[in-house]
């Protein structure tokens, strides 16, 4: 027999379970910064499981593999490219060719709406795990971001290229425009993250992400600059996001934009980020509520 200091004759451990009440969680605020503090701590390993396993799902029965995540930009380059020797596009601000132009800011948008599109799903795409198991969803807020960091990743390696190919010469301040990049991913998850509790409600979020890309290459200088004085570089003059694309461009290459943008972007999209997270975290009890009906 397994004597009093076995492990056989302990009794096995059982997590406290947790109750949500119908009072507000924020009324013990101190309570509810100190828990979400630790469960990011402690699902950080398990993020990185889920990164991976999202990573192999995505591209283990694809042809091209990871060419897909790097496709666009390529695409865009030949098109711009065919556009600049048949004189339909001129050369693009900052004196660097309309193909890097294109693929420079086709990066900055897919960036941005790559990170919108994962982290709004984090409820939908793990319903079964979050209606049946009480696992901290910060660990899939966590996956999410590795998963939009490692697609932007692979983005940034085809925007060297094209650099390299097109004879673009960075400037010093090439570290604010990584930094800046950063910005437009958190900027991005953020968005997503405080539209997460509402896409796993209905169908609205989804019709509304079908035109949102559209109206993003529209209202934001994506391809082509736009001509001074136009009616295009008036909403491009109302719109945030133009102003942190071109101090971004303007910290790489040069050209016309703020630096003062693209340094303080990434800390507007961090306060966006840590306030999606809040918000997730705080209405996950109603959303897991709603599905089970």
């Amino acid at each position: 027999m397994a004597g009093p200091e076995s492990p056989l004759a302990s009794e096995p451990s059982v997590s406290p379970p947790l109750v949500f009440q119908a009072g507000s969680r924020l009324r013990g605020r101190g309570r509810f910064f100190r828990e979400a503090a630790v469960d990011v701590r402690e699902m950080w390993p398990a993020a990185k499981c889920l990164f991976r396993r999202h990573l192999a799902q995505q591209y283990r029965f694809s042809s091209l593999g990871m060419i897909w995540a790097c496709a666009p930009a390529v695409a865009t380059a030949l098109v711009l490219v065919a556009g600049q020797r048949t004189h339909l596009i001129d050369e693009a601000k900052g004196g660097v060719p309309a193909a890097f132009y294109g693929v420079f800011g086709l990066t900055l948008a897919q960036t941005f709406l790559d990170a919108i599109t994962v982290c709004r799903r984090v409820f939908i795409q793990h319903q079964p795990v979050l209606r049946r198991q009480n696992v901290p969803l910060e660990g899939f807020i966590l996956a999410a971001l590795l998963e939009s960091g490692f697609n932007l990743l692979l983005r940034l390696g085809v925007l060297a290229v094209i650099c390299f190919l097109c004879s673009v010469v960075p400037t010093a301040a090439l570290p604010v425009a990584l930094w800046g990049i950063c910005g437009v991913l958190c900027l991005g998850a953020g968005c997503g993250l405080l539209l997460a509790p509402f896409n796993s409600l209905g169908r609205d979020v989804d019709n509304l992400m079908a035109l949102f890309p559209w109206l993003l290459f529209a209202v934001t200088p994506v391809f082509v600059p736009v001509t001074p004085e136009s009616v295009f570089a008036r909403i491009h003059a109302l719109n945030p996001l133009a102003w942190l694309f071109d101090g971004i461009r303007a910290a790489a290459y040069g050209g016309n934009g703020s630096l003062l943008a693209a340094a303080c972007g990434p800390l507007v999209g961090v306060a966006l980020l840590i306030v999606g997270w809040l918000l997730c975290r705080l209405t996950r009890p109603f959303v897991v509520e709603r599905m089970l009906v």
